[in-house]
């Protein structure tokens, strides 16, 4: 079984979170299992179900390039901070992942463009 290590700070806010819904799990381990299989179950239904689910499928496989997008510094020593107080995410781009589907997958709205 592969071991997984979170940032201690994480792990405290999980267990706050536990302390308040003491249904959701017996303890942090078991809170993070079950979110995890929560959020490949709904990843795997959303991302299926969208019609722009056909463009990963028409790619071949190993044609995945990786593409540069600069955030503003501004921005990016914002999100460091937030990395460094709670210990979410290890890395900006897992973040940026992170935030990105949400919105993909319609359960965040982006205001619009003015």
């Amino acid at each position: 079984m592969p071991t997984l290590r979170f940032n201690s700070l994480f792990v405290l806010l999980c267990r706050e979170y536990l302390r308040l819904h003491p249904e959701a799990a017996r303890d942090v381990k078991e809170l993070l299992r079950r979110c995890g299989r929560l959020a490949a179950y709904k990843l795997e239904e959303n991302l299926e179900s969208y019609p722009w689910s056909s463009v990963s499928r028409a790619l071949p496989r190993g044609a995945e390039n990786l593409v540069a997008v600069y955030v503003p510094e501004r921005d990016a020593e914002r999100v460091r901070r937030i990395l460094r107080r709670y210990g979410i995410f290890r890395t900006l781009s897992s973040f940026y992942y992170f935030s990105t589907l949400m919105v993909l997958l319609g359960n965040w709205e982006l205001p619009p463009r003015i």
